[in-house]
């Protein structure tokens, strides 16, 4: 297993979907991604770990190399979405993008 912790300069996002924020906007945020070996030995991600909050991986949906990165896209146990960065050179993880399941309203909701 092996668990790795960085501090990543986040967007937080004030403006709405779609909208880019600007960096005074970023708030910091600390990640750690634990990981075990897959059935041919290779590190995968099983847990995130953003601000103390544990995020469980239920699939690793996809995952490619790039020239100087390998990237994972997971799927977290509520339905969520990340795109997770690894440079093997400097063994930083960095959280490229999430993507979040919107609430399902109850009828209690719709009635208030």
């Amino acid at each position: 297993m092996a668990n790795r912790r960085i501090s990543l300069a986040l967007a937080k996002n004030k403006l709405g979907l779609g909208a880019r924020p600007r960096p005074s906007e970023w708030t910091e945020m600390d990640i750690s991604v634990q990981c075990r070996a897959d059935h041919v030995g290779e590190d995968i991600p099983y847990r995130l770990i953003i601000d103390g909050r544990e995020i469980e991986i239920a699939d690793v949906i996809d995952r490619w190399l790039a020239i100087d990165h390998r990237y994972f896209k997971v799927q977290t146990l509520n339905g969520s979405v990340y795109i997770v960065r690894h440079d093997e050179p400097s063994r930083r993880w960095e959280l490229i993008m999430f993507d979040a399941v919107p609430r399902v309203r109850s009828t209690r909701d719709m009635i208030h």
